[in-house]
């Protein structure tokens, strides 16, 4: 069926008999089918642990759900990082039956408000640590590659059935009677302990292209593989251009996620092998010249997080700005734009295309720590970071941020000058040649 779909894309596919063609199928049709191959699977049921601090709400959720004539699961992610010993506190409900009116029943006792989305079925809400999302049980359609869906209400297993990976697919019903029992249709739970991440069927990147970046961004954080066939029909999808057509808003948005990711520097690694970047960002060419850099770049920032943990920076940003760097301003200014960069970000590629390579020379040729102190003074954490990569000038940029940013004029020398009937400019002068003193004074320490 992929091999089907990918050579006729949108087209209609035409049934051949006898060498004649008798009829024609659409993309959709095949996929419907897929659809309802997978709906005859039966589930893997087994009763599972529950974390302690989560069982209260969760036996509520399904008493309030099953008052209500529904039934209630607890799905996705959430089941994936419970199965996995990890906390959890973003929860994703699925009720067969009326979300809304569960979650609003829900808040009520919780006195707290809710957000409903009647469009979509959905509600949010948020009580004490935890955020909670309802939807109601749901089957979607896609008419193009990375096309937002068309949704309808289903059961359980149909809703499982959209989802993008096995692991992603499980649920655990929380209805009295079998209060705690996983639903496993698709070898989710195998899939968790091989330590693999698994499309659940052919044809899902072809429907959605995203999938493509969300699968690479899984395994890096859980530091798991892709199978064998989800690893080929990956690079099928990439080789076919397929990310070109999902929706520009959805694949930057994936790309951010995976920049807030712990484990971003895993997730680029994959990226890289399964050249993903270059379709997603104009002229972006992988080096191992860059691999080296932005491996360097993480150990300076895990010193810094270390050195300076009050001092927060987005470090997934600074990742982005060091893969930026070599495109050149313009083209790197225009990305920027498309996924909503802060102006620090952009200020500081700025000050890399265009003043980089001149502050890198002279801080090589810098022998004085005033003189450090005069190239760096006012630049960006962000930029320092990204220049410390960079071997031959780390130490001298390590100096400056530990102790030629923080060197002031005692203020008994500043009233002394100021006694001198020295004032503004003058002053200003003055005291920066003391503060030149000071830090010229002080020794600099080699790595």
């Amino acid at each position: 069926a992929e091999d089907i779909l990918t050579k006729f894309g949108q087209k209609l596919i035409p049934v051949v008999e006898g060498g004649k063609v008798v009829g024609v199928l659409t993309r959709i049709d095949i996929l419907h089918r897929m659809k309802e191959d997978l709906g005859e699977l039966k589930a893997t049921r087994r009763r599972v642990r529950l974390p302690a601090s989560l069982r209260d709400v969760f036996r509520e959720v399904g008493e309030i759900a099953s008052s209500m004539g529904c039934k209630a699961y607890v799905v996705g992610g959430v089941v994936r990082d419970i199965l996995l010993g990890k906390d959890v506190w973003d929860l994703d409900f699925v009720v067969e039956g009326d979300a809304l009116e569960v979650a609003r029943e829900f808040a009520k006792r919780k006195g707290v408000e809710t957000h409903p989305f009647p469009e979509f079925g959905t509600a949010h809400l948020r009580t004490g640590s935890l955020k909670l999302e309802f939807s109601t049980a749901r089957r979607e359609t896609y008419h193009r590659p990375g096309a937002y869906p068309k949704v309808e209400r289903a059961s359980i297993k149909e809703d499982l059935v959209r989802r993008d990976f096995t692991i992603n697919a499980m649920a655990i019903s929380l209805s009295p009677e079998d209060f705690g029992t996983l639903l496993d249709f698709f070898g989710g739970l195998r899939d968790l302990k091989d330590r693999i991440v698994r499309i659940l069927h052919p044809v899902s990147f072809i429907e959605d292209p995203v999938r493509v970046l969300r699968a690479l961004r899984l395994a890096g954080r859980l530091g798991f593989r892709l199978s064998r066939s989800t690893e080929n029909l990956l690079k099928r999808a990439v080789s076919l251009g397929l990310l070109g057509e999902a929706p520009r808003g959805r694949i930057l948005g994936e790309l951010k996620l995976a920049l807030r990711e712990d484990s971003i520097i895993e997730i680029l690694r994959l990226y890289r092998r399964y050249g993903v970047l270059e379709h997603v960002i104009k002229g972006f060419l992988w080096t191992q010249n860059l691999e080296d850099r932005l491996l360097r770049l993480k150990k300076v920032i895990d010193w810094y997080s270390l050195e300076f943990p009050k001092e927060k920076l987005d470090f997934g940003w600074v990742f982005l700005m060091l893969l930026l760097e070599g495109l050149g301003f313009r083209t790197s200014a225009e990305f920027l734009k498309e996924v909503s960069a802060p102006a620090w970000v952009r200020e500081g590629v700025k000050v890399l295309c265009e003043r980089g390579g001149k502050i890198h020379g002279e801080l090589k040729k810098a022998n004085k720590p005033s003189r450090i102190y005069e190239l760096l003074r006012g630049m960006h954490t962000s930029v320092l970071l990204i220049l410390m990569s960079d071997p031959r000038i780390t130490d001298k940029i390590r100096f400056y941020l530990e102790k030629l940013r923080f060197v002031k004029v005692p203020e008994e020398d500043v009233k002394k000058l100021i006694e001198r009937g020295l004032e503004g400019r003058e002053l200003g002068k003055e005291i920066e040649k003391l503060r030149a003193s000071i830090m010229d004074s002080l020794i600099m320490e080699k790595s």
